[in-house]
């Protein structure tokens, strides 16, 4: 079985920083609940490599824009 890091892109942020080259959008409260939800049918997705007996997942990185700006159930929820 090998082992796999996991990660998780949170396209969200307070403002939009010049220098970012990220795929980011400004934090709205629905449109990151959608998100979220969105991501958690991508993991549980038959096709996804996450769901591959033979992947090991030992590290998930939460990335992008400031994946802080999510709240603690919506993290818990992923």
């Amino acid at each position: 079985m090998s082992q796999a890091g996991v990660y998780l892109h949170i396209p969200f942020c307070r403002s939009r920083c010049s220098y970012c080259d990220f795929a980011v959008s400004i934090y709205q409260t629905d449109l990151a609940e959608k998100y979220v939800d969105a991501l958690c049918q991508e993991i549980q997705s038959p096709k996804s490599k996450v769901q591959s007996p033979k992947i090991e997942v030992d590290t998930i990185y939460f990335g992008g824009g400031t994946p802080s700006l999510l709240f603690p159930n919506q993290i818990e929820k992923i």
